[in-house]
Order: C-alpha cells, then sequence, then structure tokens
C-alpha cells in the first residue's frame, strides 16, 4: 500500500482504476501491449528463419527501441504543446497501417532481413510518438498521490501482456504463419483508436501562447540539464537498461540454443519474464511501504544479474524459465521507480519532455546494449556476452548508488507574491529582457545568503533564463543584486507560470535573511527596437 500526499490514508495498488477514464483507457492499453508482444515475438523469430546472424536478430530489438532514443525530445515537445489525443490517434493509424503493409507482405512471402528492420523500425517511430504524450496523462487523469500505484499498473498492463502476448505469439508462430500475428497487432491499434475516439479530453484555456516547436524542446533540455534529480534518474535507468538489454535483445538466440529450441520456448521464456513482473507489481507497493526506491533499484539489480548468470552458466531450458521471472521482477522493480521519479520531480509545464528524455535513455540504453551484446556474442559466444552484461549490472549497483533518487508527493499549487507582477502592455516579443533584483542582506546572513542564492540560480535557469548572476555592491557590502536575462517579455510570463513550490521556498528562506522586501526592475535590451516606441509599462518601477 503506498501513502497518499498530504494526510494518512493509504491507496492500495487499484485505486487509480476507480476513476472511469483511467480504467478504459488501461484496458485498451493491455490490449494494444498484448498486440505489440505478438509483434515482437513475430519479427523477432522471423529474424531468425531469414538469418542466422546474432547480430542481425539483435537488431531487431534496436529498431525497435532506436526510434524512441531519436525522437523522443520531439515527441515530448509536441505532446506539451499540441493537442495529446491528437497526436495518439494519428499514431494509431500509421500503427495500423505499418502493421498491415508487414502483414501483407509476409502473407504474400516477400519479407527480407532489410524490410523486416525498415517496417519493425516504423513501428518503432510510431510508438515513440505515443509514450510521451500517454504517461503524461498519468499524472492529469489520477491525483498526484495516486500516481505511484498508476504508474505501477502501467507496468502491470506491460507486464501482463507480457506474459499473455508472447504465449499467444508462440502458439501462433506454432500452428500458424507470422503474418497472422502482424495483423493481430494492426487489429490491436484499431481498439485503441476505438476507445480514444470516444475519450473528450478538454484542454485547459492556456493563459499564454504555446511555446514554438524549438523553444519548447530547449526548454526541455534546459530542464534536464539544471535539475540534477532528474539527472539521477537518467544515469541510473542508462546504467541498469545497458547490461539489462542483453536478455531482450539475445533471447531468441538463448531460446533457440536451449534443450528447448522451438519457438513456442522462446514465447515461453518471454512468458516467464511477463510472470515475473506481474508477480513483483502485487509485491511491490508492500516493499516500497518499508524501503526506499534506491533499496528497490539495488534489489532489482541482482534479481537481473541473477538471470544474466543462469543464462550465461546453462542451457537447459528448465533453469532458464526458472531465472526469467527474475529478470522480470527486476525490470519492474527498476523502471516503475524510475518512471516514478521522473513523474513526480518533472513539473507540468515540462512533463511530457521530460518524459521523453527519460524514454530517449531508456530507447538509447537499449539500442546501445542490444548491438553490444549483439556483436560480442558474435565474435564470441551468447553465452560470453550475457555473462559480461551480468558483470556490468552487479559492479554498477554500488557505483551508482551516489545518484539517489530524491522526490515528494507534494502538489504542484504554485503561490503568489514572489515578485513585482508583470505588466500585460508589454509586446511579448520584446527582448531579451533583463530582471534585477536587489536584495539588503541581514549583516549575519551573508554566507547563507550566497548558498541559497546559487540554489535560486539553478532554478531561474532551469525555468527559462539563458544567463544569471548574483553580485554585492563593492561600496555597500550588504546589498546585493540579483540579474538574469530571458529570451522575450512572453517568456518571462511563462517563468512566473512555471515557479512551484521548489523555487517558493528557495524565495522564502532568502526573504527571510533580507532586512527588507526585494525590489525589482524590469529592463528590454536596445535591440528590441527604440525605447520610446515601446507601451509605457504601468505598475513598475524605474
Amino acid at each position: 500500500m503506498a501513502r497518499a500526499s498530504g494526510g494518512g490514508t493509504l491507496v492500495g495498488p487499484w485505486a487509480p482504476l476507480a476513476h472511469p477514464l483511467f480504467r478504459y483507457l488501461w484496458l485498451a492499453s493491455l490490449g494494444s501491449n498484448v498486440g505489440t508482444w505478438l509483434q515482437n515475438v513475430a519479427a523477432g523469430w522471423e529474424m531468425t528463419n531469414l538469418s542466422p546472424s546474432p547480430l542481425l536478430v539483435a537488431l531487431v530489438q534496436v529498431a525497435v527501441t532506436a526510434p524512441g532514443f531519436a525522437l523522443a525530445l520531439v515527441a515530448g515537445a509536441l505532446a506539451d504543446i499540441m493537442d495529446r489525443r491528437a497526436i495518439l490517434i494519428g499514431a494509431q493509424i500509421g500503427g495500423a497501417i505499418i502493421a498491415g503493409v508487414l502483414a501483407l507482405v509476409t502473407a504474400s512471402g516477400q519479407l527480407s532481413a532489410p524490410v523486416l528492420l525498415l517496417l519493425t523500425f516504423l513501428l518503432g517511430v510510431q510508438s515513440a510518438m505515443v509514450v510521451p504524450a500517454w504517461t503524461a496523462n498519468i499524472a492529469d487523469i489520477v491525483p498526484r498521490g495516486q500516481l505511484a500505484p498508476a504508474v505501477a499498473l502501467g507496468a502491470v498492463s506491460f507486464n501482463l501482456s507480457r506474459a499473455i502476448g508472447p504465449a499467444l505469439g508462440g502458439a501462433i508462430l506454432t500452428f500458424a504463419d507470422s503474418s497472422f500475428a502482424f495483423a493481430l497487432n494492426g487489429l490491436s491499434f484499431v481498439v485503441m483508436l476505438a476507445v480514444l475516439a470516444r475519450w473528450k479530453r478538454v484542454r485547459p484555456e492556456p493563459k499564454l501562447a504555446p511555446e514554438g516547436f524549438v523553444s519548447a524542446m530547449k526548454s526541455g533540455l534546459r530542464f534536464t540539464r539544471e535539475e540534477p534529480a532528474f539527472q539521477s534518474v537518467l544515469i541510473r535507468c542508462a546504467a541498469f537498461s545497458i547490461p539489462a538489454s542483453a536478455v531482450f535483445s539475445l533471447a531468441p538466440v538463448i531460446a533457440r540454443g536451449s534443450t528447448f529450441p522451438g519457438p513456442y520456448g522462446y514465447a515461453l521464456l518471454l512468458t516467464a519474464i511477463g510472470v515475473g513482473a506481474v508477480a513483483g507489481a502485487f509485491y511491490l507497493p508492500h516493499f516500497r511501504a518499508r524501503r526506499s526506491h534506491d533499496a528497490v533499484l539495488a534489489i532489482s539489480g541482482v534479481l537481473f544479474a541473477l538471470t544474466l548468470g543462469v543464462a550465461a552458466l546453462t542451457r537447459e531450458f528448465a533453469w532458464l524459465a526458472l531465472a526469467m521471472p527474475l529478470a522480470g521482477a527486476g525490470w519492474l522493480g527498476t523502471l516503475s521507480s524510475l518512471q516514478i521519479a521522473a513523474q513526480a520531480i518533472a513539473p507540468g509545464w515540462v512533463r511530457a519532455r521530460s518524459l521523453a528524455i527519460y524514454f530517449m535513455t531508456l530507447n538509447g540504453a537499449v539500442a546501445v546494449g542490444g548491438t553490444l551484446w549483439g556483436t560480442v556474442a558474435t565474435h564470441t559466444s551468447v553465452q560470453t556476452a550475457v555473462a559480461f552484461a551480468a558483470a556490468v549490472m552487479l559492479i554498477g549497483i554500488p557505483l551508482l548508488a551516489r545518484y539517489r533518487l530524491g522526490f515528494t508527493d507534494e502538489p504542484e499549487a504554485v503561490a503568489t507574491g514572489e515578485e513585482p507582477a508583470p505588466v500585460d502592455d508589454v509586446p511579448h516579443d520584446a527582448g531579451p529582457v533583463l530582471v534585477q533584483i536587489e536584495y539588503v542582506v541581514l549583516p549575519h546572513a551573508r554566507e547563507q545568503f550566497i548558498a541559497e542564492m546559487q540554489e535560486l540560480g539553478r532554478l531561474r535557469r532551469r525555468d527559462g533564463a539563458y544567463t544569471w548572476e548574483c553580485c554585492f555592491d563593492i561600496r555597500d557590502r550588504h546589498c546585493a543584486v540579483e540579474a538574469f536575462q530571458i529570451e522575450s517579455w512572453l517568456e518571462h510570463l511563462r517563468t512566473h507560470e512555471r515557479m512551484g513550490p521548489p523555487i517558493h521556498r528557495v524565495l522564502e528562506r532568502v526573504r527571510a535573511l533580507c532586512s527588507e522586501a526585494p525590489r525589482a526592475r524590469y529592463l528590454v535590451s536596445i535591440h528590441a527596437g527604440p525605447l520610446d516606441l515601446l507601451p509605457q509599462p504601468k505598475g513598475l518601477d524605474a
């Protein structure tokens, strides 16, 4: 059970399903995920029929995940500035078309390794466009206190489909052609499309004009660069996913080399991973109630390393099937904890872009790892590749302990009064804008003031400032001036909307260290045009 924010009420793992919208979307995503696993199983096994090369087999996984790396930021920016429902509907239409083409090409006997990789890559592009919009919606659909179980339920959907999809895919490959699995995947897009068409999402009316596409991408990268807590999430995601990718990218080859080498054996190994993940989802809330997210990450890494070790030591199918659930539990424990942290750390204005960068890191690491372990297996052996991956996983656990996950369940309510209210009669495109805030620091508080201002500067840069500095007056050593520049007056107005609890706490501490209220000035660059042609602002002190 998870404890809700702001009170002592315990939130059960199924609580988000009480919201009808979340429930319907969750069921639709379950069906879509089953279709995705049918596609993955059929594509992976079909490549072993087209080519015996472990590298080409591993590249199937790379083709799925590489678009998520290359297009994640683009997809995240679009999800933050456009209607997410429209993005999801368009992506489902595209996925249905691509899956239909793959089914037809396979049924006609024209499928080749390059064509399979190309169409798999295009389905990866479709998935890359869906993920940021889909995941960012979670925080809008359920209360913040139910975010952890909602993310966990998303992982349950994915891994329940991992248990169902491979078993169904194995049965299809045993008794029918892989084109049937590809066609069913296309049908799953149609089902999801029908659910999305019934969802009447109401977009909140923005107070300001939406960000431009390029500006939105720059804002997302700036947030990542200036937010250490989010950087820790990305580092731990990459460090886990690179060695973990050995299981997923080499699973078809591991299965073919086992004592049960048929397609159904491969499907059963993937099913075992899904079963372990679903079982882990039931136990994980109870474990998190007693342990930290960092402890979950450490134990999950050990479980995954055990699976890699078994795959390196034996080809006996029974032992492999017993070890794969540990990988499923480790995968769920790690990625659900990291995604919960990413959702909680990123404020609403940049959430889709931040999640896109998180998934970009995840997919990039899986793509790099898949290529790496496929290359090692090609030049040595599969057992050697997974043994190296196990060693990397175990070595990384103590080395990554310094990158702790720090976040809270506090709401994103924004207080007011941090600075003089912005005026409305300055042209939005006027800029750059220079903001100067003067502080009179208490004599005994100089060192503490400097420390607080360094944190404030980081938050200013994170929320939109491209330069920031704080200086003391050489004549009046108690007088300090904070100065930062923002691209335009419109971007300055956006920074006011972005100010959440972290920056308000810092501002309150800074004010407590001053003998009088700070005084702010707003200046527009001479490059914005002749100053006498700009409207005279009202309500600002010169």
